[in-house]
């Protein structure tokens, strides 16, 4: 016997999955943002044009690698060529020496979940 549902049941579902999302999404950028303060604060400052030890991590997301013209990158950034995304941050944020040797950021790598929440605050910092 096919059991049809009602249309009502139906938007309650999709609400519903979409209120956990957001939700969740939500969730993992507060955690980011604290991944962020314990990890990223004392070198990098997410207003524009104020760098600390780091660049500015203001709009990060889709910028060139070494692309603000007013920090000092080392050697190795300002010769990459490439542009931050989430796959580009996940991998530098893993390894910084792994995927650009001679870089001169003092992380020795964070692990995957506080990784991805701080990728996560940073993509939510670049759409505001």
């Amino acid at each position: 016997m096919t059991r049809v549902l009602p249309s009502g049941t139906l938007l309650l579902c999709a609400a519903f999955l979409s209120a956990t999302t957001t939700t969740a999404l939500a969730s993992d950028i507060r955690e980011g943002e604290r991944v962020f303060r314990n990890h990223c604060h004392g070198c990098h400052a997410l207003q524009e044009g104020v760098h600390r030890a780091g660049p500015s991590l203001h709009e990060v997301i889709g910028r060139p690698v070494g692309g603000l013209e007013d920090f000092d990158y080392s050697t190795v950034l300002d010769a990459a060529g490439f542009r931050w995304d989430a796959e580009t941050l996940d991998a530098f944020l893993a390894d910084p020496e792994g995927l650009l040797p001679g870089n001169r950021m003092v992380l020795w790598g964070l692990d995957e979940a506080p990784r991805q929440a701080v990728i996560r605050y940073l993509e939510a910092q670049s759409s505001d």
